[in-house]
């Protein structure tokens, strides 16, 4: 009698645990509903697989570049160095020595919250996610707050953008898409 009633507790724990669990994937869909999505934001790992992002069967260099990221720019100091033109450059010149072609051109797609919250606090995301609707003057006082840091209208779309590519290519790497190379 006493097994029975010690099984029938384990099972009450249990239910309550899969509830419990239930409740945060529910929670956490709700959370990802409400955040704003961007143009190009990547399907599910389950459907991206079903989808095959990837066209070529052989591991190779990935090229991860999207016209977007020239959207971060620096409004108040035009010879910035980190400017949209040498992006912009750098892609010219390897589709001129035919190099981009050569490589397998992995989609580029905007960080989840969650996933720059994995690097980033909490405070941080929410900080720079509200930077969007600042005038430049009020954007040149956020970016003060912090060292060697600009900010446009744009810088958090693009930052979105920058993590979520940099997910994309790990990701590309992790399921042998592109090859992990050692610059000797």
């Amino acid at each position: 009698a006493e097994a029975s009633v010690l099984a029938e507790l384990e099972e009450e724990e249990d239910e309550d645990e899969e509830e419990e669990d239930v409740e945060e994937v529910e929670k956490e869909k709700d959370d990802l509903e409400e955040e704003e999505e961007l143009p190009g934001t990547p399907p599910e790992p389950e459907e991206a697989e079903e989808l095959q992002l990837y066209t070529h069967p052989i591991a190779r260099t990935g090229l991860l570049y999207d016209e977007r990221m020239e959207e971060h720019y620096n409004p108040w100091d035009s010879q910035h160095p980190e400017a949209p033109q040498r992006i912009r450059r750098v892609m010219e010149r390897l589709q001129e020595l035919g190099l981009a072609q050569q490589c397998l051109r992995i989609p580029a797609w905007p960080a989840r919250r969650e996933q720059l919250r994995a690097c980033h606090t909490h405070q941080l995301v929410a900080l720079l996610s509200g930077s969007a609707g600042l005038r430049l003057r009020e954007l040149r006082a956020l970016a003060g707050r912090f060292s060697s840091l600009f900010l446009c209208p744009r810088s958090y779309h693009c930052a979105r953008l920058a993590a979520g590519t940099a997910c994309a290519a790990a990701a590309a790497v992790w399921h042998g898409k592109v090859r992990l190379s050692r610059i000797r």
